[in-house]
C-alpha cells in the first residue's frame, strides 16, 4: 500500500476522491476524528487509572494516546510498501477498531477485549454512524485478545472474509489480523514506568512487564525481508534480580523469550489471514547487554525465531534458536545473572 511514508490517519485524511466509489469523497476522516478526540478527552487518559482502581495489585504499561498512536504506527509499517491495499473506508474502520481495543481496561483487565461496546454505547453516533458500523468496529477490535466462551484464542475466524455496511465492504478478517499484530508489536519502552520500576515502587505483579517494555527500544518492519526486527538492550542490574509477575517471580531474559516465541504464535496467526498481502515470515532480535557506565560487557546476540523443523514437532525458542544453546547449557536468565556477577561457571 502506497502511504507515501504517512502514517494510516494521516493518509485517511489526504486521500483522494478516486480512491473512493465512483469518485465521491466520504470524509471518513472526519468522523474518525471525532472519535479520536472523544476518547482522548473522555477515556485513555483514564483507561490505566480504571484498571489500576479495579485491582490495585496491578499497574498496566501505558494504555493511553502514546499506546494508541503506536499501534496506528505498527499497522502503518505492515501497510507501508506491502502488496495489501486498503480502502479509504476499510482504513477507517481499522483506525476505529485501535482506538477502542483497549478502552474496555476502564472497567478492569479481565475480559477488557470484551468491555469495548460499554463506552461505544456512551458515544451514539461518534464511534460508527449507526448502530451496525458501532458493532462491526467493537467486534473486530474484541478480537486482539481473549478467548471464545470455549478457551480458545481463535478469535478472527469467527469473522467476515467480506462483508458489506451502508458505505462500502470491508475484509474484517484481514482488518483484524492487522490490528491484533499491530498490537503485540506496540509494547516497547514508551509504554514503561521506569521510575517506578527502578525505585520498586511498582506492585510486585506488574514488575516483569514495565521491564520487558522499558528494554524493548526498536521494532521496525522489514518489508523487503519479510521480518520484524527487534532490538532490546538490557541492563546489566536488570539481569541481577528477578521481577514479580503475577504472583511469581521471573528472571527478564526467560520474560523476553517467552514474550518472543508469543510474538512468534500470534505472527502465524495474523499472517495466515493476511497470506499474500502481508507476508512476515520471521522476527530478527538483537539483544544488548550495557553495565552503569554503559559499555557492553557481554556480546550482543543477534537469533531469528522462525519457523523450524516439522511442524508438529513440540517447539520452543531453544529448538526454533540453537544458537542460545552452547555446549548444551541454555542461555536462560539463570545463564545471564551468573555472567552479571562473574560467577566462574559458565
Amino acid at each position: 500500500m502506497d502511504l507515501k511514508n504517512q502514517l494510516l490517519d494521516e493518509w485517511l485524511q489526504k486521500a483522494p476522491a478516486k480512491l473512493y466509489p465512483h469518485n465521491k469523497k466520504i470524509d471518513h476522516y472526519v468522523q474518525y476524528k471525532k472519535l479520536k478526540d472523544y476518547l482522548e478527552t473522555n477515556v485513555h487518559n483514564d483507561v490505566t487509572l480504571g484498571a489500576n482502581l479495579k485491582d490495585p495489585d496491578i499497574l498496566l504499561n501505558d494504555h493511553g494516546p502514546a499506546h494508541i498512536q503506536t499501534v496506528i504506527k505498527r499497522a502503518s509499517d505492515l501497510l507501508q510498501s506491502s502488496k495489501c491495499v486498503l480502502t479509504p473506508f476499510e482504513v477507517y474502520i481499522l483506525l476505529c477498531s485501535i482506538e477502542v481495543h483497549d478502552v474496555g481496561n476502564l472497567f478492569g483487565r479481565v475480559d477488557h477485549e470484551k468491555k469495548a461496546i460499554d463506552v461505544i454505547l456512551n458515544a451514539p453516533n461518534i464511534c460508527g454512524r449507526d448502530n451496525i458500523e458501532a458493532k462491526t468496529i467493537s467486534t473486530i477490535a474484541e478480537t486482539h485478545g481473549g478467548r471464545l466462551n470455549d478457551g480458545s484464542k481463535d478469535k478472527i475466524d469467527n469473522l467476515q472474509d467480506l462483508e458489506s455496511l451502508t458505505h462500502g465492504k470491508i475484509r474484517s478478517k484481514l482488518l483484524a489480523s492487522i490490528l491484533r499484530f499491530a498490537d503485540e508489536l506496540a509494547d516497547d519502552n514508551t509504554r514503561s514506568n521506569i521510575s517506578l520500576l527502578i525505585a520498586s515502587k511498582l506492585p510486585k505483579k506488574s514488575e516483569v512487564f514495565h521491564a520487558y517494555a522499558h528494554c524493548l527500544q526498536s521494532v521496525t518492519v522489514n518489508q523487503q525481508e519479510h521480518s520484524v526486527e527487534l532490538k532490546f538492550s538490557v541492563p546489566k542490574k536488570f539481569l541481577t534480580r528477578q521481577f514479580g509477575k503475577m504472583g511469581k517471580k521471573v528472571h527478564l531474559v526467560n520474560e523476553i523469550y517467552e514474550r518472543l516465541f508469543k510474538m512468534h504464535l500470534e505472527r502465524k496467526y495474523c499472517m495466515s489471514f493476511s497470506r499474500g498481502e502481508i507476508d512476515i515470515d520471521r522476527i530478527r532480535v538483537e539483544i544488548e547487554f550495557y553495565d552503569d557506565k554503559l559499555h557492553n560487557f557481554i556480546p550482543r546476540m543477534v537469533f531469528f525465531v522462525q519457523d523450524k523443523g516439522y511442524p508438529d514437532m513440540k517447539n520452543d525458542i531453544f529448538h526454533m534458536c540453537p544458537e542460545l544453546i552452547v555446549d548444551s547449557v541454555k542461555k536462560d536468565g539463570k545463564y545471564f545473572k551468573k555472567l552479571a556477577t562473574n560467577e566462574k561457571s559458565i
